[in-house]
């Protein structure tokens, strides 16, 4: 059965004028280091395997996202 089911047009002509557009986004400005968490674990040297201390992060000093170039 031929036309039994209708599909929207493709016309660009005829979609509606009133679609709100969002600007492509951008890679967030996160930090490389620490890929935005502020901090990062790092391994300690002891006996005990497995055991991390939280660093706060030199690179962004904390704030999870890349310091603004000079």
């Amino acid at each position: 059965m031929k036309g039994s089911g209708m599909a929207g047009s493709i016309d660009p002509t005829l979609r509606s004028a009133d679609v709100t557009r969002a600007p492509a986004t951008s890679a967030p400005d996160l930090c490389g280091w620490c890929f935005g968490a502020g901090k990062y674990l790092e391994a300690l040297d002891c006996d005990v395997e497995h055991v991390y201390l939280p660093v706060i992060c030199s690179g962004c000093n904390g704030t999870g996202h890349r310091n603004a170039a000079a």
